[in-house]
């Protein structure tokens, strides 16, 4: 069976950080599944995954507080309120080796417990999350941590969540992963966004704010290079920013403009970290689609 290209770029970053670490016995496979709790009274939860195995030990963390922001509380204006809820799960595991799963990624709820945009976003997201602890799991399968490097730094995968837009048309989320297995020279980390139309229902595509035809990857490629090479670690990492389609996959709608995310490695070595560039609507004006899900952000 081929592997997805998620299940490929988790492992390809797991074995790329595995500097050290030597073959040592298998671990048993592990499903660590994210789940939408059902809606609390609080608009704030604490949600633990399910226990995948006997020797697991569970551990609940509490929420960090929720600061209110134009994204945590019910949207003004719209027919159909919309809200984030936070939740939290963390487990961790030690049979035969000590390693941690942590989801910290919010629930979307909505004033209609049946709204069915608002369940189909939810069902990315939480797929999403599956795929990727999934894979973290499968990869300590194939490259066991050795066990000398027990009590030093112990393997663990999060997933973190960062909110943008919420508006009653869109809205965005990056998943802020990272991860690491016992014995490697260092963690890894990478992003994945998730960016919903409400009014067809669907995930969107970069292609779909602009109008049909328009080369939109030149002029937000070129932006990014102007603003990357004021930077003492672009040099050599070029063709990290070209105008692909793989380069721009990580975006997110603000109010400001078109963020790009950069993974570790992709405009710079490991030690400059993640990179973000806000591209301006008023640079893209010409090219959005005033009609389509990012047109109301031109106003």
């Amino acid at each position: 069976m081929q592997r997805s290209p998620l299940l490929i770029m988790v492992t390809a970053l797991a074995t790329a950080a595995l500097a050290c670490a030597s073959v040592g016995d298998p671990i048993p496979t592990v499903r660590a599944t994210f789940t939408p709790a059902v809606p609390q009274a609080s608009a704030t939860s604490t949600m633990t995954m399910a226990d995948p195995t006997e020797s697991s030990v569970a551990v609940q963390t509490r929420p960090p507080a929720v600061e209110p922001t134009p994204s945590s509380a019910p949207e003004a204006g719209s027919s159909l309120d919309r809200f984030w809820e936070d939740h939290i799960a963390s487990n961790i595991y030690t049979d035969p080796v000590t390693y941690t799963l942590e989801v910290n990624v919010p629930v979307l709820r909505a004033s209609d417990p049946g709204d069915a945009p608002t369940a189909a976003f939810n069902g990315i997201v939480s797929a999403r999350v599956d795929e990727m602890t999934t894979a973290f799991v499968d990869d300590l399968i194939l490259y066991p941590p050795d066990p000398a490097f027990a009590g030093v730094l112990e393997s663990f995968f999060s997933v973190n969540a960062t909110r943008f837009a919420l508006t009653p048309r869109v809205v965005s989320l990056r998943l802020d992963v990272a991860g690491y297995v016992a014995g490697a020279a260092h963690p890894y980390s990478f992003s994945q966004t998730v960016n919903f139309d409400f009014a067809a229902s669907r995930e969107l595509a970069l292609a779909d704010l602009f109008a049909p035809g328009v080369d939109y990857l030149g002029p937000i490629s070129a932006y990014c290079i102007a603003e990357l090479e004021t930077t003492d670690f672009f040099l050599g990492f070029e063709s990290g920013a070209a105008p692909d389609d793989l380069n721009y996959r990580s975006w997110n709608l603000t109010d400001d403009g078109v963020l790009i995310s950069f993974d570790p490695y992709q405009v710079g070595p490991y030690a400059a970290g993640p990179q973000e560039i806000v591209v301006p609507y008023n640079e893209l004006a010409a090219l959005i689609d005033p009609a389509g899900p990012a047109g109301a952000f031109l106003n």
